[in-house]
This record gives structure tokens, sequence and C-alpha cells, in this order.
């Protein structure tokens, strides 16, 4: 797992936090991160969004801030809370609207690069 931990680390993600949050349960931790690649929250999170469900869409983005967090996937945090706060204001004006979209492309590509790297766990 060191050699995981590193990709982790040079990636931006805070292993050391997570893993002293965990008690150093490693295979605990190994079992979150694999349970991630399987969540559906971010495809959730779209479907509210286009449903003009805002206050569902800001549930959502609020969670996987929260995920974000706790697995210590730092580059996903920012745009997640970001999100999360323009959400939360809710607004239907063009200029709020392109924020949000904004936003969700910078959560997307985030998304992808925790995915991505959780690939090598298998």
């Amino acid at each position: 797992m060191e050699k995981t931990y590193a990709l982790f680390q040079e990636a931006g993600w805070d292993v050391d936090g997570t893993r002293k949050r965990l008690m150093n349960d490693d295979a605990l931790y190994q079992e979150l991160l694999l349970k991630y690649k399987k969540d559906t929250h971010l495809e959730t999170l779209h479907m509210r969004l286009q449903e003009e469900d805002y206050e569902g869409a800001f549930l959502e983005a609020h969670t996987l801030k929260g995920i974000a967090a706790n697995l210590g996937f730092v580059p996903m945090k920012a745009p997640a809370a970001t999100l999360t706060e323009l959400l939360r204001n809710a607004k239907e004006e063009a200029s709020w609207q392109a924020d949000v979209q904004e936003k969700m492309k910078a959560l997307e590509k985030a998304h992808k690069d925790v995915v991505a790297l959780l690939e090598k766990l298998g």
C-alpha cells in the first residue's frame, strides 16, 4: 500500500490525515476507497441540476464535499465546497447558473482524477 499511498500523496491527497482519522486501519481505508468508485452522488447531482432541484443538488454537493474531506481527496474538496455554497444560495439568474456549470466541470474533473487513481487499487 505504501507505493499506492505515495501516488495519492503526489496527487495532493491527505493520506496521513485520513489514515489517522481511521486509526491507521489500512483495510478500512482501502474498503472505503473502493466503495467510492461505485458512488453515485455525482450522477445524482447532475440529475438534480437538470431537474432544477437546487435543494436536492445542494444535498448531493454537500455529501460529495464530506466524502472528499473524510477520504482525503483534497483536490476534490475545494470544487465540491464551492459548488455547495453556490447551491446553498440558489438563484435562477443566468450568471449564477453559469457559475454552477463552471464549478460542476471542476468537480467532475476532480472526481475523474480520483477514480483514475483508485483504478490502481483494483
